[in-house]
């Protein structure tokens, strides 16, 4: 959820990318290799903040990182002091959760006022001159693209992938329940 409401807002139409966790850490996006550069929002389950930024940052004015994780979960691998540092925006995945379309907007609202209060220090603003109401309306629409991609995704094998939303076959994404956002009805638990 938080990454395709990130695509919605800066990247709408654009396939996720997502860097390997190889050494050389190479970005995918819908299959081919592409330049850091290239792309706003990238994927990664790498969790070294620390030597991803020191390695990137020199290509960039700024790196931010969005990370999403259950911070009562003794076995998590992101360190509650990570969401310390000024760059960092630590969503818990409690906070992705909505059961129809009204809870959609609400939790791109939220996360979109979180994200405009954590990075005013590098924009300068409110944030409402760089993160409008029309990307918020975009970063719906993604999600709502989103719950379709995974209703269609449910019957072809895990191996088949969704290169836009990331929805790997049998509906499957980082969040644990489909919604119908047409009729506002969960259709259960993953």
């Amino acid at each position: 959820i938080a990454l395709n409401w990130l695509m919605g807002l800066f990247e709408p139409e654009q396939d996720i990318a997502f860097m390997e966790n190889k050494p050389d850490l190479p970005v995918l996006q819908n299959g081919r290799q592409v330049a850091l550069e290239d792309t706003i929002i990238t994927k990664t389950h790498n969790i070294d903040l620390i030597a991803l930024y020191n390695r990137f940052r020199p290509a960039f004015e700024e790196i931010f990182f969005v990370v999403t994780m259950r911070s009562n979960d003794e076995n998590a691998s992101v360190h509650p002091q990570l969401c310390k540092y000024k760059n960092v925006l630590c969503v818990e995945y409690s906070e992705l959760r909505y059961a129809d379309l009204e809870g959609l907007k609400k939790v791109v609202a939220d996360l979109s006022q979180r994200f405009r209060n954590r990075f005013a220090y590098f924009f300068g603003d409110d944030g409402s001159q760089w993160l409008t109401d029309g990307m918020e309306a975009s970063a719906v629409r993604r999600l709502e693209q989103m719950e379709q991609a995974k209703r269609d995704m449910e019957t072809e094998p895990f191996e088949a992938v969704h290169f836009k939303f990331g929805v790997n076959g049998g509906g499957r994404v980082a969040v644990e329940t489909t919604v119908n956002l047409q009729e506002g009805e969960s259709e259960g638990g993953r």
